[in-house]
């Protein structure tokens, strides 16, 4: 909206503070904002201070309605003090910002115009610009959206005229716009707009002209003829990519001579090059393509191949799926993979893959239930295959499943279960050092050698082993050991350990012995002094460097002093 700038003196240039009263003559209405306004003859008041006035006035020079625009001065209350020391009626412009003192008439008369009417008319021929603008339409050149447009205004666009319609400034609304433009049938040169004979071409793009008769036949004839040449009812010869977009229906003629026959769809294309039927879907997607390769054809029908490729869902292309060589016929399609049991094409690679994987020449094995003829002789020793049968005759000899007996040194490879009584016969060689054991477990020098006792469910209660502390030299290493476990079979400690090289026993609890311990030196690890009463159970014995100590009671000892001799 407008502003109005100005200062109320009095006679002696005395800035006076008062309010101003402003009020419409008439209901003033704007529907060009949505939804529209309104504007009653309800007064408004600003205060003045200091003689300054600073407001905004919605413009009412288009609507050709007044304001009526009093100051009064006011009292200690702030009431309005009468009479108004200015009373007048004027125009807001459509324009900001305003002069207070443009709108005040002087109330002086000559003999041609009233002093205001006179002022205004001065104001008008000294401004160059201000004159420009008085009547239109105004001339303003080629459209350009950064450039500001009042009322009646001209401008080319898209070689037509338009005029300004909206009262209020606007910026970047292109013409077309009716709401604020009004398009008039004239050429940018003022002449009246007739069809343009122009030929078609590239200056038709963007251009707003009309055309004429005689430039449109001459295109309808071009492209009847070229509709003749280039897609003739009988044989057309379609170049580029030629798209169906519903059915393709061709009728070659009968003939039972295959040599003879007559193509319903012929795609040609010169040797090295592809000739191709594509399968999209509705967006132009690419799904499937059947084509006459690009191998060029080298004599003997090579080259030219068929191949049928695949695309994803993006029109991407995933590989080939088949392939046909046109001088042998032979048929190449993709290879499955390695584990692949379903019912698809199985090429010759495939075919050989799995029979080396499953059936090689050289040392084969057999999958589900292969069958041989038994042979006739159970002990039978030759290179021949051995059925279920055969193997069975075989063990119900040396391996009995009920009380197998064992020749020679039967070796065990991971863990041998016995769930009934095993027998080792230990054979002496001589009267010396020399026999064989009935039970030989081995293992490295770093790996344990076991054997386990279990409960019915598996679970561990004890071994007893050759430990895996690694041989060193000397001895040292491999010793024997016997651990116990919880009843979830979970690894308690040690009972008992032997080192090899020392022969030395380490018992790792209490020890209890029935009958007499002989010993020919005892060992014990010396305390320090403590009281009688000292935690003890009876018949705990401890030494100190001074003392025998004996428990001869819960929690109560007696001491024997120890001297030199």
């Amino acid at each position: 909206m407008p502003q109005i700038l100005g200062t109320i003196l009095d006679s002696g240039d005395t800035p006076i503070t008062g309010k101003l009263r402003v009020t419409l003559s008439g209901t003033m209405t704007d529907i060009s904002p949505d939804p529209d306004s309104i504007n009653v003859v309800e007064p408004k008041l600003f205060t003045i201070t200091n003689g300054v006035v600073d407001i905004t006035l919605r413009e009412s020079e288009t609507k050709k309605i007044t304001y009526r625009f009093e100051f009064f001065k006011t009292d200690g209350d702030g009431e309005l003090i009468e009479p108004a020391l200015l009373d007048f009626y004027a125009l807001v412009p459509n324009a900001t910002p305003i002069q207070f003192g443009t709108l005040v008439p002087t109330g002086m008369v000559n003999d041609v115009l009233d002093t205001g009417c006179l002022r205004i008319a001065q104001i008008i021929a000294n401004d160059p610009s201000l004159s420009a603008n008085i009547g239109g339409p105004f001339p303003r050149g080629d459209f350009n959206s950064l450039t500001t447009y009042k009322y009646r205004d001209l401008v080319n666009y898209l070689n037509r005229v338009y005029i300004c319609r909206s009262t209020s400034p606007i910026v970047g609304i292109l013409p077309t716009n009716s709401a604020y433009w009004q398009l008039l049938p004239i050429e940018p040169d003022g002449n009246l707009i007739l069809g343009s004979a122009e030929p078609y071409g590239s200056s038709w793009n963007g251009s707003g002209l009309a055309t004429s008769q005689n430039a449109v036949y001459t295109k309808i004839e071009s492209v009847s003829s070229d509709l003749n040449l280039k897609a003739n009812v009988n044989s057309p010869s379609f170049n580029g990519v030629a798209n169906f977009n519903n059915t393709l229906r061709v009728r070659p003629p009968n003939t039972n001579d295959p040599g003879a026959a007559f193509a319903g769809l012929d795609i040609q294309t010169a040797n090295g090059y592809r000739s191709v039927v594509r399968f999209s879907n509705n967006t132009g997607s690419k799904r499937w393509e059947v084509l006459k390769s690009e191998e060029s054809e080298s004599g003997s029908n090579a080259g030219s191949n068929f191949v049928i490729n695949s695309y994803d869902d993006s029109g991407n292309y995933i590989g080939w799926c088949m392939t046909i060589n046109r001088a042998s016929r032979g048929v190449n399609v993709v290879t499955p993979s390695a584990g692949d049991n379903s019912s698809r094409i199985a090429n010759t690679s495939w075919v050989r893959a799995l029979t080396s994987a499953l059936a090689p020449l050289a040392s084969p094995e057999f999958t589900g239930a292969p069958k041989s003829t038994t042979p006739s002789d159970p002990f039978d020793n030759t290179t021949r295959v051995a059925t279920c049968q055969h193997v069975q005759n075989i063990l119900s000899f040396y391996a009995k499943n009920t009380s197998p007996t064992f020749y020679g040194i039967p070796v065990f490879s991971g863990g041998a279960t016995f769930n009934q009584t095993a027998n080792f016969k230990t054979i002496i060689a001589n009267s010396g050092d020399v026999y064989n054991p009935g039970l030989d477990i081995r293992a490295n020098s770093n790996s344990r050698s076991c054997v386990r006792f279990s409960n019915s469910s598996g679970l561990t209660r004890w071994e007893f082993f050759k430990s895996q502390d690694a041989e060193s030299g000397s001895n040292v290493g491999s010793d024997f050991a016997i651990t116990r476990h919880d009843d979830a079979g979970n690894y308690l400690d040690y009972s008992l350990s032997i080192a090899r090289n020392t022969g030395k026993i380490t018992l790792n609890s209490n020890t209890s012995v029935n009958g007499n311990l002989n010993c020919n030196s005892f060992t014990t690890n010396l305390v320090a002094d403590f009281a009688s009463s000292a935690t003890g159970n009876l018949g705990d014995i401890k030494i100190s460097p001074n003392y025998w100590y004996v428990c001869v009671s819960t929690n109560t000892w007696r001491r024997v002093a120890l001297s030199a001799f």
